[in-house]
């Protein structure tokens, strides 16, 4: 059902979710949608151009015993986050873990004020991953947040010490240009930490229409 994709990512929008699901033709994609909102479980707000992307409805997100604000549309720097979180999920595979989840499975690494709700499981669950998604930024501010997240976690708790220690944390970094990419990487490459640069194209114009 389009409306657990949505849930499970928070967003969802036709282009994305038929790369999901190969073999099926756009329209009946369309319509699949389309039916989903004439029954009340999702709702579309614009994108970009013509497009849209399509969120839980309010009477939706009570019937799944979820929060009224997640039938709330995004606002700018939001959107384009959850949108680079829903690109790397669908690209790689992978779902973003609910904090529910980190505290069944590494409760240990749940510290006040700490964001749980960007961690994806990598490598068959042996490293634990930070989504972090470029919203415009310069490439040296861009570094300074990737080494920020590693160190504040390196000095939250001994547990976290050591799963930096044994190299089983990455930094996630979605950005929209591969010259950016490039230039991110040598800025990161001799800094020790664990990282991976992902690049969306199709990011670069939501950035601009959204950060301006």
């Amino acid at each position: 059902m389009i409306a657990d994709e949505t849930q499970e990512h928070g967003l969802m929008t036709i282009s994305i979710y038929a790369r999901a699901h190969p073999g099926v033709t756009r329209k009946a994609h369309e319509k699949a949608f389309a039916r989903e909102v004439d029954q009340g479980r999702i709702k579309a707000y614009a994108l970009r151009g013509r497009e849209h992307y399509y969120i839980l409805t309010g009477r939706e997100c009570k019937a799944r015993g979820l929060h009224r604000k997640r039938s709330r549309p995004y606002g700018a720097q939001a959107l384009v986050t959850h949108m680079g979180y829903l690109l790397y999920a669908v690209e790689k595979g992978v779902s973003r873990l609910t904090h529910a989840e980190v505290a069944e499975r590494t409760p240990e690494l749940l510290v006040p004020g700490l964001s749980a709700d960007r961690y994806v499981l990598l490598d068959d669950g042996k490293t634990l991953g930070l989504l972090l998604v470029d919203c415009g930024s310069d490439v040296r501010h861009i570094a300074r947040k990737v080494k920020a997240q590693v160190e504040r976690r390196r000095q939250a708790s001994e547990e976290w010490r050591e799963i930096i220690r044994l190299r089983a944390f990455r930094v996630l970094v979605i950005v929209a240009h591969q010259q950016k990419a490039k230039r991110l990487r040598r800025h990161l490459n001799n800094w020790g930490g664990e990282f991976e640069v992902v690049v969306f194209e199709e990011m670069e114009g939501l950035i601009m229409e959204n950060t301006r």
